[in-house]
């Protein structure tokens, strides 16, 4: 998402080794050891889920009671967003290329797995606006969450845990192809079930023909979130420009989530006939918007981890406000314990990655002033 050619929205590591630490010029330091990786990987493995299934509410806590369920979800979630996270650390890519890779995660497993774009069943009520069989105003929606929370939010939550690895990919060679492995298995699995046994007779017996528009959005997605872009020249007066205050950030993202959702769930159904299409324009507008704020925000002076950081607990901070109400309606599901956990955990993380930064700036000063000439 960062186009300013002196920024890198995801930094590579300051040696030309994957996994070297840098080093002061001028001072001899043995080889740097690879870090360990895998406590980084397993939460995520376990964030992705976390967040997009349980802070929601899509999934509360006590109904995580069927293990080959807890298996698959697991699987599905924390698979896709470790192995989107490592294509985009591996090629040095931006945000943008990671949201990229968060739709075409979005389309594998509502589109691909679950089939929600074309059950008539899975969400009622039916949508006015389908055609080719399929719901575009729910398939566009669960895209969008899917990239905020599934992806990014929990990429950005998990390297915030570990910022020290924050740079880096976490992944060896095989430990890659075994997470595609496995997704791709997972997907399998969902693919045939939920395709052909879970609804069969119940109004959805098997895919549409249809359904190849999935797998061709998933690659399309895929290539242009593996496709690297030539960063355009910012202009000095935007660099200029501190990064926006953490609450505004947070605030803003709160907003967004809010009319999203006001317009997903209220707006839709309430549109006359003729306007049907607003609420799908709605969202496309919000998600246009976000990304052009987004983009032009980091091209700001001092944009770092703790400003990522505020934007997806904005989004987060919307479901852990509206929790209880979904705990008073849905009743005894454990949501409200749950989103009470999240949000003692980000106000936390967010201390944590405060001081991480500070830590790192007075380091690079001190650094710096190190190989000024006298």
């Amino acid at each position: 998402m960062e186009n300013r050619p002196d920024y890198q929205p995801f930094p590579a590591p300051a040696s030309a080794l994957p996994y070297a630490s840098p080093q002061m010029p001028g001072s001899a330091q043995p080889p740097a050891r690879r870090k360990l990786t895998w406590p980084a990987v397993l939460a995520l493995y376990l964030l992705s889920p976390f967040i997009a299934e349980m802070v929601t509410g899509s999934t509360p806590l006590l109904r995580w009671n069927n293990p080959v369920g807890i298996i698959l979800t697991t699987g599905l979630y924390g698979s896709g967003a470790i192995l989107a996270r490592e294509l985009v650390r591996r090629r040095r890519l931006g945000w943008g290329n990671l949201a990229l890779l968060g739709a075409a995660y979005g389309v594998l497993e509502e589109g691909m797995s679950f089939q929600s774009w074309f059950n008539p069943t899975w969400t009622p009520p039916a949508d006015r606006l389908r055609f080719f069989e399929i719901n575009w105003t729910f398939a566009l929606a669960f895209t969008t969450i899917h990239v905020a929370l599934s992806i990014l939010s929990s990429v950005i939550v998990a390297e915030a845990f570990f910022p020290q690895l924050a740079d880096r990919p976490w992944l060896s060679k095989k430990g890659f192809v075994g997470f595609t492995i496995w997704l791709g298995a997972v997907v399998a699995w969902l693919f045939f079930t939920y395709g052909f046994l879970l609804y069969h007779g119940k109004g959805y017996d098997h895919p549409p023909v249809s359904y190849l528009i999935a797998p061709l959005l998933f690659v399309l997605f895929l290539v242009l979130g593996l496709r690297r872009s030539h960063p355009r020249a910012t202009t000095p007066d935007v660099i200029a420009h501190p990064a926006p205050r953490l609450w505004t950030l947070r605030g803003l993202s709160f907003t967004v989530a809010l009319v999203f959702f006001v317009n997903l769930f209220f707006l839709r159904v309430l549109v006359p006939a003729p306007l049907v299409f607003t609420p799908i324009i709605i969202m496309a507008g919000i998600d246009l918007l976000g990304i052009l704020l987004v983009r032009s925000f980091s091209k700001r002076s001092g944009w770092g981890m703790v400003h990522r950081l505020a934007l997806a607990s904005g989004v987060m901070g919307f479901f852990i406000a509206f929790s209880p109400f979904l705990e008073f309606k849905v009743h005894d599901t454990g949501i409200t314990l749950v989103n009470l956990f999240a949000l003692g955990g980000l106000m936390w993380l967010v201390r944590r990655t405060a001081s991480f930064e500070a830590e790192r700036s007075t380091r690079i000063a001190e650094g710096e002033q190190q190989v000024v000439p006298n």
